[in-house]
């Protein structure tokens, strides 16, 4: 009871600092300044990476160019590693597989937990593509870039 009322006396004279039983939460930030910057190349490295890849399949004979129908890439926050996932109709012809299911199942271990995708890029057009129904099924908003369009 002391310790609660020594507490009080001391939040009234402004003494907090951290966190305190009566508030319980955090006055000072969890994480660095590094770590956001961290996340902010990583994502940006994530959407150089899908660029790459569209101007590599842009560059290729228009009847080429039609068998890839959306581009994503995503990053890993963890390590920073960076897949890119292109969807080929003609590979997946006839399959419930979307870009974004092709980036998850490139890491090893195939996990979402800590991957951040960013929005999908029609190849042909350069058109960036709605999240479709499906993949907001499966994945939460927030494992999207922030601006992401969602059907």
């Amino acid at each position: 009871m002391e310790e609660i009322e020594a507490e009080r006396a001391g939040a009234a004279a402004g003494k907090t600092g951290g966190t305190g039983k009566i508030d319980d939460f955090a006055k000072e930030p969890f994480l660095p300044d590094e770590y956001y910057q961290k996340i902010d190349d990583y994502l940006a490295k994530a959407t150089a990476a899908r660029d790459a890849e569209v101007a590599r399949i842009q560059a290729l004979s228009k009847t080429q160019q039609s068998k890839y129908t959306t581009v994503v890439a995503g990053v890993d926050l963890r390590t920073g590693e960076v897949i890119v996932g292109s969807k080929n109709s003609i590979i997946y012809k006839g399959q419930a597989i979307c870009a974004e299911d092709l980036v998850i199942s490139k890491f090893i271990p195939p996990s979402n937990a800590n991957i951040i995708m960013t929005s999908a890029i029609r190849p042909r057009t350069g058109q960036v593509i709605a999240v479709c129904t499906r993949c907001q099924t499966k994945f939460p908003v927030n494992q999207f870039i922030q601006g992401t369009v969602f059907d």
